[in-house]
């Protein structure tokens, strides 16, 4: 996924917010599957945080490498780090 998000002409840096409220919706699907267990819906919820965080991966990688339209400079590596 790092050598995808390096090397891709695609611009994945004005997905921010869709991943954020993606996270929020997983975590309210993880707090409804508590209640109604199923192994489908289980299996559901495991490809859906893979790919989730897939594109987490690409993003942020995309923010330090600084390939997309938004990008962190040098000096903000810490901030980098810490970030979603």
């Amino acid at each position: 996924m790092i050598i995808y998000a390096y090397k891709t002409k695609k611009n994945f840096t004005t997905i921010g917010g869709m991943i954020w409220s993606l996270i929020v919706s997983l975590i309210i699907f993880s707090v409804f599957m508590i209640f109604f267990h199923s192994k489908l819906l289980n299996m559901l919820l495991c490809m859906l945080a893979i790919l989730l965080y897939s594109f987490c991966i690409i993003y942020n990688v995309q923010l330090l490498a600084g390939n997309g339209y938004d990008h962190l400079s040098y000096d903000d590596y810490l901030l980098g780090s810490i970030m979603q």
